[in-house]
């Protein structure tokens, strides 16, 4: 008998592994619950983020993974951006790094916190 799908099966096809956490189950905890506090346009770009691991994604490339238009997917990073700053934790941040977008301009690669 397999084990029953979490959410993010059930919403995204993702599994947990697309999640930051570390090892133990209130870390699994943790993230599922900070899952379900998305909602679900944010919860599919920061599961593109997510998934990108210390790669990461520019707006421009976020776009093409999660097929969003550019307006909707730049909001939900700037949404995610505004949650670390006034929530208790910090879910995208700017790596520093810069890399060219489609149309040959420099951009922000974002990495989960």
């Amino acid at each position: 008998m397999s084990a029953q799908p979490s959410l993010f099966d059930i919403q995204s096809g993702h599994t947990l592994a697309a999640v930051p956490f570390s090892n133990g189950s209130t870390s699994k905890d943790a993230a599922n619950a900070l899952y379900r506090d998305l909602p679900r346009l944010e919860r599919k770009v920061y599961l593109a983020i997510a998934a990108a691991g210390g790669t990461g994604l520019t707006c421009d490339e976020a776009e093409q993974v999660t097929a969003l238009p550019h307006t909707t997917c730049s909001a939900r990073i700037n949404g995610l951006v505004k949650r670390g700053r006034v929530g208790p934790r910090v879910l995208i941040r700017d790596s520093g790094l810069r890399r060219k977008t489609s149309s040959g301009r420099n951009a922000i690669v974002w990495v989960v916190a």
